[in-house]
């Protein structure tokens, strides 16, 4: 199936008015992989307030929903749900200079155990379809790794969390850029 000249046309205008949504993205990017570099500590401070917020209006919402019968099935697990995202998004707040270690060592944790996890399972997924005789040396190899990386980040939880940190700087850097380069090649569409 194929767009006519036409179809194509109202695709390329349209993407090109949201131009600014790509430079908002990235500008906002940029900003926060700049404050988590310079800032570093205010920064996660107030992106983990935001969290807490996101996480409290988050358990609102999902209660709401399912007091007002939007959530045809398991509601009171949607609610359970809720009133568990209120209480996180409260203690986050009740406890911002806490939090803002625990958070970032808690994704830490997560990220070390999905990683020991994916290794193990990329081993034994390893296998071969012939009855599991022969190994892919690289599923082996690449299970081997995620172990060593998930061992190495739950070794020392705390350094990882600034290393966490420091590479969503980066990434937030370089993502931000891209998008502003981006936006401004959508805006040209208009004019193409």
């Amino acid at each position: 199936m194929t767009m006519s000249q036409a179809e194509m046309e109202q695709t390329k205008q349209a993407a090109a008015s949201s131009w600014w949504i790509y430079l908002l993205q990235g500008i906002a990017a940029l900003v926060i992989g700049v404050l988590l570099l310079t800032a570093t500590e205010q920064t996660v401070t107030v992106l983990v307030a935001l969290l807490g917020i996101y996480w409290m209006v988050s358990g609102v919402f999902n209660i709401v929903a399912a007091l007002a019968g939007h959530v045809p099935n398991h509601k009171w697990w949607v609610i359970v749900a809720g009133v568990i995202s209120i209480i996180a998004g409260l203690a986050v707040l009740r406890n911002m200079a806490w939090s803002a270690v625990i958070v970032p060592s808690l994704a830490v944790l997560i990220l070390g155990v999905a990683a020991l996890i994916n290794g193990v399972v990329t081993i034994f997924a390893g296998r071969s379809q012939n009855g599991g005789r022969e190994r892919s040396w690289a599923g082996f190899f690449l299970g081997i790794l995620y172990i060593i990386f998930g061992f190495l980040v739950l070794g020392n939880v705390l350094m990882s969390a600034v290393a966490l940190v420091l590479a969503v700087a980066v990434w937030g850097i370089v993502g931000g850029i891209v998008l502003i380069v981006l936006a401004f090649r959508v805006k040209k569409l208009a004019t193409a």
